[in-house]
């Protein structure tokens, strides 16, 4: 059983997300009511349409799970009691003022534009209260949708000195471990429905305190294996034996069928602003679809081309604001992408 280096291990990070950021772009671009697709329609178009981003949707999982998994990882794989004020620091300036800033724009976007008559009709939904209790709410109980997985993250990572306690094993014995399969137990029967992916977090925490070394192993038959039950879960992840839970399995699943995909050299810098991509990318999808539609209609063809260009359009066009903000805007560009 081979062993990969930390540079392999940093790119296999980073591909992973960036392809999981693409994916969340490609699923927010789901635009069948603006194009007016039921899955009645006949023509090909607009059935490929249907079937392609109802089924994208359901790759959600694969996702989030993976990303919650590596942010546990990541936190936890060097951590230690005299660390912990260095730690929380960094996700402060990485994680929590990032997201009050997104959250705060988002909310602008909502409660301002709908007052302007001119603009008004750019906005769905009720107009936000432009109050401090009204931005209270805006950032932290009606945040917009994106950023639940953010939210959800902070209040995971505030609880570190927590898990490090509970995750720790015990004399050799696998006590966090055996915390883990109780919280999927618990959550299987349906409680805590709110603390959605936890039990991903907790996994990647565990590893990193106690086996920081296993995310380096490398196995053609782990990546055969992983391979394998990638295709079985493209039939599965929409059905009804998909839960939070039975998705854990896509963790070592996806880790191992990417092995043999990821480059040795260092990977392109744009391929790690991955935080950027997530938080910014619904705005900028937004206005270029609704030019687009504006421009050529609400036809299948077009429908189907929106739906398959205008993800890779929306991260090339985040790369260009990336560069101007970073060369023009630089103290801009840090707080807006956590540092990263």
């Amino acid at each position: 059983m081979q062993k990969y280096s930390e540079q392999h291990l940093r790119n296999k990070i980073t591909l992973l997300s960036f392809i999981f950021s693409l994916m969340v772009v490609q699923i927010h671009a789901h635009n069948l009511e603006a194009y007016g697709i039921t899955g009645a329609e006949t023509d090909i178009f607009s059935r490929l349409t249907y079937w392609a981003e109802n089924y994208e949707i359901g790759l959600r999982p694969v996702i989030f799970v993976n990303f919650m998994f590596f942010s546990g990882f990541l936190f936890f794989r060097n951590f230690a009691w005299d660390r912990l004020k260095t730690k929380l620091l960094s996700r402060v300036k990485s994680l929590l003022i990032p997201y009050i800033v997104w959250a705060t724009l988002y909310w602008l976007i909502l409660t301002v534009i709908p007052m302007i008559p001119a603009l008004s009709g750019l906005i769905a939904g009720t107009p936000g209260e432009l109050s401090f209790l009204g931005w209270l709410r805006g950032v932290w109980v009606d945040e917009y949708y994106i950023l639940w997985f953010l939210k959800l993250l902070i209040l995971y990572t505030a609880l570190c000195p927590i898990w490090f306690v509970v995750l720790r094993d015990v004399k050799g014995i696998p006590t966090g471990l055996i915390l883990i399969i109780a919280v999927i137990v618990i959550r299987t029967l349906g409680y805590g429905a709110g603390f959605r992916y936890i039990e991903a977090y907790m996994i990647g925490a565990w590893i990193g305190i106690n086996h920081r070394e296993w995310p380096l192993i490398r196995n053609k038959w782990f990546t055969v294996a992983g391979l394998a039950y990638i295709i079985v879960s493209m039939f599965i992840l929409s059905s009804p034996y998909s839960n939070e839970q039975t998705d854990l399995l896509l963790i070592p699943a996806t880790w191992f069928a990417i092995d043999h995909f990821v480059p040795e050299k260092k990977l392109p810098e744009w391929m790690g602003m991955t935080f950027f991509f997530y938080v910014a990318h619904d705005m900028i999808l937004e206005f270029f679809e609704k030019i687009y539609l504006k421009l050529l209609g609400p036809h299948p063809v077009w429908a189907f081309i929106d739906f398959m260009i205008m993800p890779a359009f929306v991260i090339f066009v985040l790369v260009m604001i990336s560069k101007f903000m970073k060369r023009f805007m630089p103290p801009v560009w840090r707080v807006l992408s956590g540092d990263r």
